[in-house]
């Protein structure tokens, strides 16, 4: 019975040993297998954080990139285009937001949508997948920073531009209006007009010395100046016309006078009275000679005569009515008839046959 058990003693030795080793295996496989399978989770959670956190990159710089374009926007929407030196600085930041430019050589790039279609970071995903999606949203994170940066970029350009151009133009208003206030001293309807101007003035000078002062404030210095300027120029514009109309009054009042002037009857010589007073004679050879009156004198045979002035009369004090013209029978028309010669005149020193 011993030899027996001597015999049977290896071979159950050798099972256990079987055994053991197997199990050892099994083990060994089964640490494998859940360092494998522990590994592959740790590479997929770190995957799965890497584009969580990518996605929330984007996410940022979405809503940063979204806050630039508005400002630059608001910015574009309030410049006029008067206050930048050239159109060209405000078509840049047009350009860098992507919007649609006013029509003409310069075409702006397509329309940057800031809210991109991005893939997505699924739990279930493997690492592989997850980390391709990650590469892909911080490609599109790194292009909205960079969209952002331009229009930031050409928007601070357009800021500096309008300060420095608004400031010009507030220069050029205060210059302007400092001469015109001294230009208009005494040439105004309204001198109020001209107080109010010096008013708006001295208010912006202030904003002028203000370092600090905003584009804002610039604008409305310079827009209560031209108000001002505006009235200040009507009120001038007013005096001139009623200067003119009292001018033009002046003038015509005296054209007036000097032709009543002239209308005044002045003193003459020869033929006076109510009609011809004088007497007529006709004697030898002395021809016709007047009594009173004037007239004329012939001296020797009627070819031969000398003309003697009538004494001045006295000019009146108003002017006469003008005398009826003279009947064409008897009187001085049968002197004239019967070949007397010399100018005739009337009662009131005025030439009305033979004057010369």
């Amino acid at each position: 019975m011993d030899a027996t058990t001597d015999e049977t003693m290896p071979e159950a030795s050798h099972k256990r040993r079987r055994l053991w080793i197997i199990v050892a295996v099994v083990a060994v496989v089964a640490l494998v297998v859940a360092g494998v399978l522990a590994y592959r989770q740790a590479t997929r959670s770190r995957a799965l954080s890497a584009c969580e956190n990518a996605s929330s990159q984007y996410q940022s710089a979405v809503k940063q990139l979204d806050k630039t374009r508005s400002a630059a926007s608001q910015q574009v929407k309030a410049t006029p285009a008067g206050d930048v030196s050239d159109a060209k600085v405000i078509q840049a930041v047009t350009n860098a937001m992507g919007d649609e430019a006013s029509k003409g050589k310069d075409k702006a790039k397509p329309v940057k949508d800031s809210k991109r279609a991005i893939p997505s970071c699924p739990a279930d995903a493997n690492a592989g997948t997850l980390n391709g999606n990650t590469a892909t949203i911080r490609q599109a994170a790194d292009q909205a920073g960079k969209d952002g940066k331009a229009i930031a970029t050409a928007n601070a350009a357009l800021t500096a531009d309008v300060r420095k151009t608004v400031k010009a133009h507030l220069d050029k208003a205060i210059g302007d209006g400092d001469q015109l206030l001294g230009s208009t001293d005494g040439q105004v309807a309204d001198n109020a007009t001209r107080d109010a101007l010096k008013t708006a003035l001295d208010q912006a000078k202030a904003v002028q010395a203000n370092a600090k002062a905003s584009v804002d404030d610039q604008r409305k210095a310079i827009q209560a100046i031209n108000d001002q300027t505006k009235a200040v120029n009507d009120s001038k514009t007013a005096k001139d016309q009623a200067d003119q109309a009292a001018a033009d009054a002046q003038a015509t009042a005296s054209a007036a006078n000097s032709v009543q002037a002239q209308a005044a009857p002045s003193s003459g010589q020869g033929y006076s009275g109510g009609g011809y007073t004088g007497t007529r004679s006709w004697g030898g050879g002395n021809g016709y000679h007047s009594g009173n009156g004037g007239g004329y004198r012939s001296n020797g045979g009627g070819s031969r005569s000398t003309w003697t002035p009538a004494p001045s009369a006295p000019a009146p004090s108003a002017p006469a009515p003008a005398p009826a013209a003279p009947s064409h029978s008897g009187g001085i028309w049968d002197d004239i008839n019967n070949g007397a010669t010399g100018p005739a005149i009337d009662s009131h020193g005025n030439c009305f046959a033979r004057c010369f």
